[in-house]
């Protein structure tokens, strides 16, 4: 009988089995022997990347409270660990917090020997030493993605560094590869600027992006914005403003809304150059590791994950204000900056996020943590 793996995200949506809330349990049933299971409120969302993008992976549906929230425990949380503990080898939470402490407990309580596998997502530059007392008796693993945030971690929580591994976000090579795109070429690329995510919230600070464009001439360029657009930061009106103000603009600068199928989505990153990141703050930018698959140059604000992937700037540009951002576009389109001239290095550093090898070490730390108990 297959031992399960659980992840519980009560609050997932479709768009969380693409990242590594799926796509972890997903590795971890499809080639390490597990039965996986995502534990999520059921809210009558849809969830169509089963079919697609983490086949392996199932749905485990807990009772919705009225107004349920993230991060805010729930009776309903409860009595799904009260009841169903037993049934649960190895249960993944997200972040380190008293939920999570609870759920632990309540967890450790019905199946002492089972595993709680916790993965942390902190921006390193805005990191607060928690102070959660009784955590270590109830957690067996803890993992942080990015290799400062696990020396930050283990100072702060020293009598927990048997515990701590470098689990970074990857690269779901497989998919690519079925997805047809496993033979990349230089060729590919064309003048094609792209930035991928939740456009408008304060945290994607993609003003940043319409300032630095502001009267630019980008010559034979063009600057593709993807995603969803949110009016967190009144971003709408800065649209509407932004090609008042540059006309000229609206067929380079171009805002293409949400792309949910994952071959359409790649396509852009396959033709682009360079993948633009403007956030105020990231734990780990799932869209950054993408981008390097496809050879695409970085610029991004100086994000946790950053130097993790770009080998401490060995490639890529580093950018705090929309005027450095501006004078970088302007020596693209110059010709002044040859975008290409990283290519082959960058396709090497994504060799070294798959997936597969990350739950690998995933997997051997949870075997490790059973010999030890």
């Amino acid at each position: 009988m297959k031992k399960v793996f659980l992840t519980f995200f009560p609050m997932g949506e479709n768009e969380h089995l693409a990242k590594d809330v799926g796509v972890i349990p997903n590795i971890m049933s499809k080639n390490f022997g597990y039965e996986s299971y995502l534990a999520v409120y059921d809210r009558g969302q849809k969830f169509d990347y089963l079919n697609s993008v983490v086949k392996d992976l199932k749905i485990w549906k807990i009772k919705s409270p009225l107004k349920p929230k993230f991060g805010k425990l729930s009776l309903q949380s409860i009595l799904f660990f009260v009841k169903n503990s037993r049934k649960i080898n190895v249960v993944n939470f997200y972040h380190l917090k008293w939920e999570t402490k609870i759920l632990a407990i309540i967890y450790k309580f019905f199946n002492p020997k089972g595993l709680v596998y916790v993965k942390v997502d902190f921006d390193i530059y805005k990191f607060k030493p928690l102070k959660i007392a009784g955590m270590r008796s109830c957690i067996d693993l803890v993992s942080v993605e990015q290799t400062q945030g696990v020396c930050i971690l283990k100072e702060h929580f020293s009598e927990w560094k048997d515990k701590i591994i470098h689990i970074p976000n990857g690269i779901d090579f497989e998919l690519l590869k079925n997805l047809g795109f496993d033979h990349l070429q230089k060729s590919d690329k064309e003048k094609l600027i792209i930035t991928v995510g939740r456009i408008g919230l304060i945290q994607k600070n993609n003003k940043m992006m319409l300032d630095a464009l502001n009267s630019l001439d980008l010559k034979d360029y063009k600057f593709v914005i993807i995603g969803p657009i949110y009016e967190e930061a009144n971003i709408k009106s800065d649209i509407e403003q932004f090609y008042l103000n540059n006309p000229s603009l609206k067929d380079k600068v171009i805002f293409v809304g949400g792309i949910y199928d994952k071959g359409e989505l790649y396509s852009w990153y396959k033709k682009a150059s360079v993948f633009c990141l403007t956030s105020k703050w990231e734990s780990w930018c799932l869209a950054l590791t993408d981008a390097i698959y496809f050879g695409c140059e970085i610029i991004s604000t100086n994000v946790g994950c950053f130097e993790d992937i770009t080998t401490n700037s060995d490639f890529g540009y580093k950018i705090e204000k929309a005027n450095d951002l501006r004078i970088l576009l302007e020596k693209i389109v110059n010709g002044q900056i040859n975008v290409l001239q990283n290519y082959e290095k960058i396709i090497e550093r994504s060799k070294e996020f798959d997936w597969y090898s990350i739950c690998s070490k995933l997997d051997k730390a949870l075997k490790e943590c059973k010999v030890n108990d």
